[in-house]
């Protein structure tokens, strides 16, 4: 069942249910807590005592008196007389004999209707006996205590009246329901809106957007539905983004192991088969082979970081290390590099050393990934910088460059997974600097890059102050 449907049904049945129990109520209450006669119970009494007399085959004076006795036995607030024409008294269960003059009978109607309610006031109710054998008024009278406390009347002559006057309560009977529809239909509207949305929503097309400027929770509901919806776009464009570049990872893997070992295959079989070779042509092809050898191990490398990012499996070893030392070690390494390239390399770190609570082997791999990068794409300018510093509130370790630099719209994107800033470049799988970013992490730390395109390039490494590093002279 629909969910407006619903809702009508509760409005309507909490309605009838609600009428219901106001009229339940109100007869216990009126039968427990309002006892007496009413009007109609009164003249129910007389028309049943006259319809006795009527239909008896025989009716004399012994009969009227005891239909009367049996009667205000059963209501002993009662005061019943058989009266004539001439006010003579048939019989009195008050045992009066004496005639009532016009004077005295009208007296006791004065005060009708208004003494069905009113309190000190007598009731007293007339019915005619409709044999012609026995030609008698019946009166019956009561206090005006003996009435119910509480009484309600409505009094028409003519139906089609009594319905005119009824619109009244008919719009007070309608006039909520109205309200309802005002309040339910819009309600309705807007549900049904965001549910076709829902079943419209395609991974592969554009959302639909609900305009809706309502502060309710509807309204809250809609923005919440637009911004999901835009989230879900958005990690869709970065899975295919993501995909694309897994398949191009494919294709260069495939390349960039099918050259080395292509290298190494030939070089391997030139040494097999070479009935003759000097020295110094042995160590040249190993060298070559070597070189080769390390380049596919760095891949294979690579493709284990790949897994590992996806598994959020680099675990932390963290323990007290000397950073100053591990840059150190770090910048000695590269050092033949830069002189067989005729770089000026720079290093920057204090005599005293900084000791820090890292994994060594993680950190250690972050700088080299930073210093790799800066000699793949920054040599343009032949400058190298390598350099840390520490204060109370973090330590920095930064690599510096002067090549072509890093555009603003190149900046936010250089940490993704698989993006090279040259894509006509197939050396590297675009893995460095997003391990970088996830060691980074791993220690509550981040690194940033600073690049002024043609000046300089700084790749910066921050490490929090607790967990963490303190100098020590």
């Amino acid at each position: 069942m629909k969910l407006h449907l619903k809702l009508w049904f509760y409005f309507v049945g909490s309605a009838i249910f609600s009428l219901f129990l106001f009229i339940a109520l109100t007869l216990f209450i009126g039968a427990k807590f309002n006892d007496g006669y009413i009007h109609g119970s009164l003249n129910a009494i007389g028309k049943s005592i006259v319809a006795k007399v009527a239909g008896a085959d025989k009716f004399d004076r012994a009969d009227a008196i005891r239909l009367l006795e049996e009667t205000v036995r059963e209501h002993e607030a009662l005061h019943l007389e058989w009266v004539g024409m001439d006010g003579q008294v048939f019989y009195s269960t008050q045992g009066r004999t004496k005639p009532y003059s016009l004077e005295e009978l009208t007296d006791r109607f004065l005060g009708m209707p208004d003494s069905l309610w009113t309190n000190g006031e007598a009731v007293t109710l007339s019915y005619k006996s409709e044999r012609a054998d026995f030609p008698y008024y019946l009166l019956i009278g009561t206090p005006s205590e003996s009435m119910k406390p509480s009484q309600f009347y409505i009094y028409y002559r003519d139906i089609s009246k009594f319905l005119t006057l009824g619109t009244p309560l008919l719009v007070y009977l309608v006039t909520p329901y109205l309200f309802a529809a005002l309040f339910f239909f819009p309600l309705n509207r807007r549900l049904r809106k965001l549910n076709r949305a829902l079943q419209q929503m395609d991974l592969h097309g554009e959302p639909v957007k609900l305009a809706d400027g309502k502060k309710d929770e509807i309204g809250q509901l809609n923005r919440h539905y637009n911004s999901m919806a835009q989230r879900i776009q958005t990690q869709i464009a970065q899975l295919r983004d993501i995909e694309q570049k897994r398949n191009e990872l494919l294709s260069n893997l495939s390349h960039d192991l099918r050259t080395p070992l292509t290298t190494i295959l030939g070089y391997t079989e030139t040494i097999r088969t070479a009935e003759a070779m000097t020295r110094e042509e042995l160590q040249s092809y190993i060298k070559i082979i070597l070189q080769r050898s390390r380049y596919m191990d760095r891949l294979l490398d690579q493709l284990l970081d790949i897994s590992r990012l996806e598994t959020k499996s680099l675990e932390l070893r963290l323990d007290e290390h000397n950073l100053s030392e591990l840059v150190r070690r770090a910048a000695a390494d590269y050092t033949l590099i830069v002189d067989e390239r005729k770089v000026d390399f720079v290093v920057d770190i204090p005599e005293r050393d900084v000791y820090a609570e890292i994994d060594s082997s993680l950190v250690e791999r972050a700088v080299r990934n930073m210093i790799d990068n800066a000699l793949r794409h920054g040599m343009d300018g032949q400058y190298l910088e390598i350099g840390m510093s520490s204060d109370p509130l973090h330590t920095v370790v930064w690599v510096k460059d002067k090549g072509k630099g890093i555009t603003v719209g190149e900046q936010d994107r250089v940490f993704e997974r698989f993006y090279r800033l040259d894509q006509a470049r197939k050396d590297g799988l675009g893995l460095g600097l997003s391990i970088v970013r996830e060691i980074a992490e791993g220690h509550r730390g981040r690194v940033r890059v600073e690049s002024e395109p043609g000046v300089e390039t700084a790749f910066y490494l921050e490490l929090p102050p607790t967990g963490q590093a303190r100098m020590i002279s």
